[in-house]
């Protein structure tokens, strides 16, 4: 079975998540934050993370090619929470290298194309296995477009990766105000 939970910054998506994974007896947190010891605010938010996850969850880093976690994970029981999939494409970004103001159409279609891939790569390790997943995305398609072409590339691509996500899942909810409204 696969969750999708999304919803906007601070909306309380996490913990919704957190709390639909709690009823599982093995839980893995795919924690996609990279950890950048001068950011203090970021810093901050994930110590608030780590605090409120039980200790006999499994945390495991991973910011970028999550598909080898979803094959190892695969045939384990419980559920593995993935936290979260806008991280992943910012890293995803960053890794890429490119110009963005500079960048061609080409290539950032190509940059997207890359990113719906890998997600069909977890898709694809997670079908037929007997883990559950929970997926938690930032919402972008209720806010404004963004003044540069990175932010625009970025709500682009996590926007399409949303809706492969929610289109795959057998139950997705947006979260506002800390209250789930299930939308399938």
């Amino acid at each position: 079975m696969m969750t999708f939970i999304t919803g906007g910054t601070r909306s309380g998506k996490s913990a919704y998540a957190e709390a639909l994974a709690d009823g599982y007896d093995r839980v893995h947190y795919l924690a996609t934050a990279r950890i950048d010891r001068s950011d203090r605010d970021m810093l901050r938010r994930i110590e608030q993370h780590r605090d409120r996850r039980p200790t006999h969850w499994t945390t495991v880093e991973r910011s970028t090619d999550l598909a080898p976690v979803f094959k190892q994970l695969a045939t384990e029981n419980g559920c593995v929470l993935v936290e979260s999939v806008g991280t992943f494409v910012l890293n995803a970004m960053m890794d890429a290298s490119l110009d963005w103001d500079a960048a061609k159409r080409a290539q950032r279609d190509a940059f997207e194309e890359r990113v719906l891939a890998d997600a069909e790569s977890w898709l694809d390790a997670l079908r037929g296995g007997t883990i559950d997943a929970i997926f938690v995305s930032e919402e972008v398609g209720l806010c404004l477009v963004s003044p540069n072409a990175m932010g625009r590339a970025f709500s682009d691509t996590l926007g399409r990766l949303n809706q492969r996500l929610a289109a795959a899942a057998d139950h997705a909810t947006l979260v506002v105000s800390g209250i789930g409204l299930v939308l399938k």
